[in-house]
């Protein structure tokens, strides 16, 4: 009986243990969540199990020497810790879902900017291109004048 005892105290600390290791195995916060659940059902069967066991009286002299309050404590601290980090893995969930939702948002403004950059540089063309030409136009003529003495100069020295 004290035997059976221990069977399942040792169940309880392998469990939590087994979870202690997967969740750090498992940075994903919802395979956690589902890993978290998992032992949950678990445990909440093995705890029944042993019940339904010594409601029957199969497991001997057990009811003789097993403190029930000691499995009771076992099992609601180990539903404590699991409740603990579930907490835990929520508020980060929380705290990852608000981080993505601003940067989404940032994401967003950047890209109306972008879109009333682009609207003002479309809206703007025409008159920059009038502006260009205009400034094209005053350059060309410019040379066509200093072309048109340089070729007097070079005439001028030809004939002498």
């Amino acid at each position: 009986a004290q035997l059976e005892m221990q069977k399942v105290n040792f169940s309880l600390r392998e469990c939590n243990k087994e979870l202690i290791r997967s969740l750090k195995e498992l940075p994903s916060v919802s395979a956690n969540m589902l890993k978290i659940h998992r032992d949950l059902n678990d445990l909440v069967e093995l705890l029944l199990s042993s019940l339904d066991d010594y409601r029957r009286g199969s497991l001997g002299t057990l009811t003789n020497h097993i403190n029930i309050n000691n499995i009771d404590k076992a099992a609601k601290s180990a539903l404590a810790d699991k409740k603990k980090l579930l907490g835990e893995m929520n508020q980060k969930l929380k705290h990852d879902e608000c981080c993505h939702t601003q940067s989404i948002s940032e994401s967003l403004n950047e890209i109306n900017e972008i879109q009333r950059n682009l609207l003002e540089i479309q809206n703007g063309a025409p008159e920059v291109h009038k502006i260009v030409k205009a400034k094209t136009e005053s350059l060309f003529q410019s040379f066509r004048q200093k072309e048109i003495s340089l070729e007097s100069e070079i005439c001028m020295f030809q004939a002498l």
